[in-house]
Formats: structure tokens, sequence, C-alpha cells
């Protein structure tokens, strides 16, 4: 809009103001030769709202002044990043897709969602549909010559942070492709596909003879073949099924905190600790001291850096105030996942939480991979002398274990930078909207 028009003198029909036209004026896309300020269309649109929701009621719910909850609702309307603070539902994701979008939630979610509500899953249900902020009842002003809509889009705002808006544009790529792969399994024998996923990501982080140990089996490759049929999975021993369909789950609950899953960690941990202590061999207690070591710092990271890291985004919560705080904390008054400071200012979601669990196991595989070469370079050019007291495809996998728990590290970095950015982008947002109000 900018682009072309660098010395053009504007007048805003509105405060009557006349300057050169930059970032702060709106030019009518109506055709006709109109222009206004932001700040203005901003306070018009502002205004005409308050007169419509004056004429219905003075006073909002639970006492709320109509001032502070249209002020929240103007936020809604141009905050150019608003899905960094809310979980989009699967309804909204599939819906949203052009052309096959309602078609494909009619044949895919609504078979689900009448099994869930018949059984009175209602967690489940949120999944499906959730909280959808409130934008005020007038969206767009007409223009007062041809009464066309002037687009909402003029006073969206977003900050100049470049990556910012590519972390925001990676997540709904992420959102959609998650959901729709997720749900388009559940109709399909979900039960074969996890096992697979779950013997897939094993295979990225323990070498073969480890999960024979582990899984109690002359060769995985067997495994392929019994994933094919029920009866296969079924001669599949129990112990190995567990580890099998619960390593995904597992992995998943290392992602977020949810309070389902937090048992479930441990117990994976401890079932696959104690089958590696029984087997009887020279590494049995190399691969028993490296489970126990992980098991360890997880624990650790836990109950030690986890609280640190939640204290440093409390700080920048505080600093940025976000205006949609008080009604998420209405909503999810009653969820049993816990709303933390880490996911105020940009919120991870189940389908952010899956695709990290899943892809997780590869990236740290390949930086195992690459830690493992630059050990053996640094050894071929006698940097350093160590000689690891294991077995090499032992070695391989502690390489791969850490570069797991780099990948997390770093994974857990980049969204404290970007919820950084985040917070001085909302600082600037609430600052000029109030300015207009």
């Amino acid at each position: 809009m900018v682009i072309g028009l660098p010395n053009k003198k504007c007048f805003c029909w509105i405060c009557l103001d006349e300057s050169s036209f930059d970032s702060s004026w709106i030019r009518h896309e109506c055709g006709c030769n109109l222009q206004l300020h932001k700040k203005c269309y901003m306070k018009w649109l502002y205004n005409l709202n308050k007169k419509q929701m004056n004429e219905r009621l003075s006073v909002y719910d639970q006492g709320v002044s109509l001032d502070s909850d249209l002020t929240s609702r103007m936020f809604y309307l141009v905050d150019g990043h608003l899905d960094f603070c809310r979980e989009l539902s699967t309804a909204e994701i599939i819906t949203s897709i052009p052309v096959v979008g309602v078609p494909l939630f009619s044949i895919l979610c609504i078979p689900l969602l009448t099994g869930l509500t018949t059984f009175g899953i209602k967690y489940l249900v949120k999944l499906i549909f959730s909280y959808v902020p409130l934008k005020p009842p007038i969206t767009h002003a007409e223009c007062p010559q041809c009464k066309k809509y002037i687009e909402t889009r003029a006073i969206t705002f977003r900050s100049r942070s470049i990556v910012l808006e590519l972390y925001y544009q990676l997540k709904r790529m992420i959102r959609t492709g998650t959901v729709l792969v997720a749900v388009t399994l559940s109709t399909l024998n979900l039960g074969k596909w996890w096992f697979k996923l779950g013997l897939w990501q094993l295979r990225k982080i323990f070498p073969e003879d480890v999960l024979r140990v582990l899984l109690d089996i002359s060769t995985t490759k067997a495994l392929d073949v019994y994933s094919e049929t029920i009866n296969g999975l079924i001669s599949v021993p129990n112990s190995s099924k567990f580890l099998i369909f619960g390593f995904p789950l597992y992995l998943f609950s290392l992602t977020d905190n949810y309070s389902v899953l937090n048992k479930w960690r441990w117990l994976w941990s401890l079932v696959a600790t104690i089958r590696v202590s029984y087997y009887d061999s020279s590494s049995s207690s190399v691969m028993y001291n490296i489970f126990s070591s992980f098991s360890l710092l997880i624990w650790s990271y836990s109950n030690f850096i986890s609280p640190l890291v939640e204290y440093k985004y409390k700080e920048l919560v505080a600093r940025a105030s976000p205006y949609y705080l008080d009604s998420i904390a209405k909503y999810q008054g009653d969820n049993n996942r816990s709303q933390r400071y880490s996911d105020i200012l940009i919120k991870s979601s189940w389908y952010d939480n899956l695709f990290d669990s899943i892809i997780w196991p590869v990236c740290g595989s390949l930086l195992g991979n690459k830690l493992l070469r630059c050990f053996l370079w640094l050894r071929r050019n006698k940097i350093i002398s160590w000689d690891p007291d294991m077995a090499p495809n032992l070695f391989s996998m502690l390489c791969k274990l850490v570069g797991c728990a780099v990948v997390a590290m770093s994974a857990q970095g980049l969204k404290y930078y970007m919820s950084y950015k985040r917070m001085k982008e909302l600082r600037e947002l609430q600052s000029s909207i109030l300015d207009t109000m």
C-alpha cells in the first residue's frame, strides 16, 4: 500500500489533517479517492461498536464495564498473531481449508464427535470445539461515499520481526498438517499405525541388538510382519507391546505438562530400565546405567530446571500484561491441563506437541550421528584420547540420546526467544491501540 506513494499528500476525512502517505495511513480500496489515519479509523470503529452495544446493555456480565470488554474485543480484531494465544479447535482448522474443508469435517469429525458425546468424554470434545475469542459486533466500517466495507486487514497489527512471522506461519502449517493426518488415521486402523509409529521411533534411537533385549525378540524385522494382522499383534509379548505402543505416549508426555500422562512417563521408563537390567550380558550394566541416568536427568529437569524456566516466562508475561489473559483463564478454569506461564504468550497445543514428539527422535538421531562423527574425527586427529568403555553400538545410542536432549533444549530456547519477541509485539500493540481509545 505504501509502495509507489512515498510523496503523495493524503487528507484524512475524519480529523481533516493532511500529510505525506506512510504506514500510519489507510487508503480506501473500494475505488474512492479517500484516505484516513489508522488511529482515526480505529477510534471511529470503537465508537460505532460502543454505540451499538450501549443500545443493548450498559454493563456486561459479572460487573465488567462495557468499555473494558469492548477494548479487549478491539484487540482481538487487530492482533495479527491472534493464534499465538489460543488453542484452535479441530473444527476451525479443518473447515478453514478452501473447498474441501466443510465436507472433510462432515465425513471425519461429526462421527467422531457423536461417539465422544455418547460416551461422555468431554475433554476430547474440547479438541474438536474450543474457545473462540469474541470480536466486536462491528468489524468493518463503511466508506462514506460508496458504502463498501473498509478492509479490516488495513488495521491488522504485526511487529516488524520477520523471524516471529516465519515462526507463526510455520506453526500454522504444522497445525493444519498434524490435525489432518491425526483425524484421517483415527478413521483407519489406528492400532496398526500407532504400533508402526512406536517401532519406527524406537529404531531411530536404539540399535538393533538393544531393541532385541528391550523387546525380548530375536529380530525386530518380525515385528513388521506381526503388525500387519490382529493375530500377529496378539502374538507379540505384552511387555513388548507396552513398550512399543507406549513409546509415542512417553515422548508426547515429555513435550508438555499433561497431568494424565505424567505417571505414564515414569512407568514406561521403569519398565524399560527393568527389562535391560535382567538381560545377562556384559553390556547389560552399561545399558542399565544409560537408561537410569537419562531417567534421572528427566526427573531433575522436571523438578529443578523447569520451575526456573517458568519463572523466566512469568517475568515476560508480567512485562507484556496480555489483553487476553482474563478471558483465557475463565475458559480454562475446568481444564485438567494446568495453564502455565510458558503457554500464555505462545501457546503449545496438542497438535504442536504431537508433531514435536514424532519428529523429535528423527532430529535427535541426526544430531547424534553428527556428534558421533565429530567425536571420531577428534579421536582420529588425536585431539582427545578418551576411549569409551562400551560397545560401539551402545556409544552410538548414547550419542543419539544426547542429540535428543540437545534438540529438546534448543526447542525450548527457540520458544523462549519467540515469546520474548511476542512480548515486545504485545506491548507495542496494546500501547498503540490504547492511544486511540
